[in-house]
């Protein structure tokens, strides 16, 4: 997706617990710093998530502020 008045992209992610599930906004800075680092999440990936809450009803939508990548440790 890519912002109307600055025409830079953003993105909405879909993420779920198993037992509920949250809207996850990514605005312009924060989806190129995750692009640039290679963190943009996967399908099934795990990840760590701070923001600010958006709304709760019905789905609750989050403002990302980051978004960490699980790493397994070896």
């Amino acid at each position: 997706i890519v912002t109307k008045k600055a025409k830079k992209p953003m993105c909405f992610l879909q993420v779920t617990d198993g037992t509920a599930a949250a809207e996850i906004i990514v605005f312009p800075q924060l989806f190129a710093k995750l692009k640039a680092t290679e963190q943009l999440p996967d399908v099934g990936d795990l990840v760590l998530i701070t923001g600010r809450v958006e709304s709760e009803d019905p789905l609750v939508k989050l403002i990302g502020n980051t978004i960490t990548k699980y790493r397994k440790p070896e």
